[in-house]
């Protein structure tokens, strides 16, 4: 009987031990997931930070877009505008020839007409600088968004991952502390039970 003692205590001892190693180990899991549970955060702050970041440069690009169709817009009044004073400019050259007696007055009408021509070629040329300007912008802007587009799925991918371990290590630990618990409760039982054969014998 007092073998058996003796190796039921070497078992309980090697129980506990046992049990003493998986709470180290439920102790680092605790800690990894803990860790995971930062680089979760993590992830989902820079998620955030570059969905808003998407979102506003899809705001600028509508924007620039909508301004380059007004300066569409306006290049073509302009055009229309430079067409009608070149047709001016000629039915005025003919009143010329007709009208001898205005040809000062016409004349200067003339030189302030060309003046109004070259300033309004001026701001085509303006106009269509900024264009250019514009849709140099509008392709940078774009190339960005997909950059954003594509750094955004990738975090997605990453959060995805790092929420399947998470899970993952959250199984394994709950498992590791139910079979823990029921080593421990089988060790207590099978002590009760010698105790109890124990107190049949006589002293």
């Amino acid at each position: 009987m007092t073998i058996r003692i003796t190796e039921l205590e070497d078992i309980s001892e090697r129980e506990r031990m046992r049990a003493a190693n998986l709470e180290k180990t439920k102790n680092k899991l605790t800690i990894d997931i803990k860790e995971l549970q930062v680089e979760v955060d993590n992830l989902s702050n820079a998620n955030a930070e570059l969905a808003r970041r998407a979102k506003a440069a899809e705001q600028l690009a509508a924007e620039l877009q909508h301004r380059n169709d007004e300066l569409i817009i306006e290049v073509n009044n302009l055009s229309s505008a430079n067409s009608q004073l070149a047709a001016d400019n000629m039915r005025l050259k003919g009143q010329v020839n007709d009208l001898s007696d205005k040809n000062n007055n016409l004349d200067r009408e003339n030189r302030q007409l060309s003046e109004q021509l070259k300033e309004t070629k001026n701001a085509l040329r303006d106009a269509n600088r900024r264009l250019t300007d514009l849709e140099a912008l509008r392709s940078q802007l774009e190339a960005e968004r997909d950059n954003l587009a594509a750094a955004l799925h990738d975090a997605e991918e990453a959060l995805r991952d790092t929420e399947q371990k998470y899970q993952s290590a959250q199984t394994a630990l709950s498992h590791l502390r139910s079979e823990m618990e029921q080593r421990l409760r089988e060790k207590d039982d099978e002590l009760e039970s010698l105790r109890r054969e124990l107190r049949t014998f006589p002293p």
